[in-house]
């Protein structure tokens, strides 16, 4: 890793650690960590850099980048969701549909209570169930090679684990290719 990119890695860190002022904040430092590849320096995927440097799954950190990038497809909005899970339920909407699903659930509370999970959860059913909108398709996530070294490790630890044998020619072929 080039010195720049150790720069970026820990400036993106410090935003992490400081996560509890945002969930955006945290959602767009993945998001940039992923898409660079900055966690190659210490870790071999992404999803090891997120088990093992922040204890988080991959499913959770990718809730964190969806949710980051559906509040700025909002645009300007007077009222911010304040957490990941309030977002959540936007993602399965199209993109321009999501900030009317916002609108609703902020009329729907009318500033007098809580604009929680279940509220915005509901207001997306309605849309889903009355044919306002339609489950958003993403595109299929791009072809990831597997990592022969990699590989070859996962399937030996699996098999000890489980006290599985793998005939020795089976381990040389795996090994070979």
């Amino acid at each position: 890793m080039s010195s720049k990119e150790s720069r970026d890695l820990k400036r993106l860190e410090s935003i992490i650690e400081a996560g509890l002022r945002t969930f955006l904040e945290v959602g767009v430092a993945l998001v940039e960590i992923r898409d660079s590849r900055l966690y190659r320096g210490h870790y071999e995927t992404f999803d090891d850099y997120c088990r093992e440097r922040w204890g988080m799954s991959k499913t959770h950190a990718n809730r964190l980048i969806a949710s980051a990038v559906t509040v700025n497809q909002l645009g300007d909005i007077e009222v911010l969701p304040a957490n990941e899970a309030q977002v959540r339920p936007l993602t399965l909407l199209p993109p321009d549909r999501q900030r009317e699903a916002w609108e609703k659930a902020v009329q729907t509370v009318g500033g007098v209570g809580k604009i929680t999970a279940s509220v915005v959860q509901q207001v997306v059913d309605d849309m889903l169930r009355d044919g306002q909108a339609v489950v958003f398709q993403r595109p299929p996530p791009k072809v990831r090679f597997i990592d022969h070294t990699r590989f070859v490790k996962d399937l030996v630890e699996y098999c000890a684990r489980h006290q599985l044998v793998l005939p020795r020619k089976i381990l040389d072929y795996i090994r070979k290719y």
